[in-house]
């Protein structure tokens, strides 16, 4: 029984990780970017960045690029007015009277918002790239998370030592 368990288990774990991932790179690229005046060129600048990560680890085709690119796009701008929403709760003011009921509510809503939209998009992607790209796409997408969280702790860690 307990072997049975075991990779459910496993795979419950990797699920929340990922999960607890993109959330604190919203937080993060949002707490970032939200100290720069120029917040729309930095947005702008990093969906640049991510795009041009995707596209060099997915190696599509012209034709693909060219189909897959506009829905990317649309999903990308979709996730974030979901975070937008999300972040709502931060400007609260958290004291006696904040309604936690309703920050927990808005947090899981927005989850199972952006859930629901991945299963959308991830249905749209299928019927442009073969299973094996869309793979690499996932996978692009976790190593360009990975890879903004390590340059904002890098930046974090290289400001305190100036300090």
């Amino acid at each position: 029984m307990q072997k049975r368990l075991q990779p459910r288990l496993n795979n419950r774990l990797l699920d929340m990780k990922r999960t607890l991932l993109a959330i604190v790179v919203i937080l993060m690229v949002g707490a970032v970017f939200a100290q720069h005046p120029d917040f729309n060129q930095q947005i702008e600048e990093l969906h640049a960045k991510k795009t041009e990560f995707i596209k060099r680890s997915v190696r599509m085709t012209s034709e693909e690029e060219k189909a897959f690119l506009p829905i990317f796009n649309e999903y990308e701008q979709k996730k974030w007015g979901i975070s937008q929403k999300k972040d709502a709760w931060r400007s609260a003011k958290k004291d006696d009277a904040t309604d936690f009921a309703r920050i927990n509510d808005l947090l899981i809503n927005s989850e199972l918002t952006r859930a629901k939209l991945a299963k959308i998009y991830h249905e749209k992607f299928k019927r442009i790239l073969p299973p094996e790209k869309l793979f690499k796409y996932y996978v692009a997408e976790r190593q360009f998370k990975e890879k903004m969280i390590n340059e904002m702790v890098k930046r974090r860690v290289d400001a305190i030592k100036r300090k």
